[in-house]
């Protein structure tokens, strides 16, 4: 069966994402996904700060030949 996604668990994603926990955090703390955790961000207005990522986070960045 499908988890909802309630008031109480939006609450608590408002207050990590308050907290500056990222996005990957926030999914690891909460048990959901990425992708829902993205999905409920822009549903509830928030964003989250890309300006920190480099070429490492980049996928595929460092990894020729491997």
């Amino acid at each position: 069966m499908a988890r909802t996604f309630s008031a109480e668990d939006a609450a608590i994603r408002r207050q990590l994402h308050a907290d500056g926990v990222n996005r990957n955090g926030i999914a690891r703390q909460m048990g959901w996904s990425v992708g829902t955790i993205t999905n409920h961000a822009q549903h509830l207005g928030l964003s989250f700060d890309r300006e920190g990522c480099g070429p490492t986070v980049i996928a595929g960045a460092g990894r020729r030949g491997a």
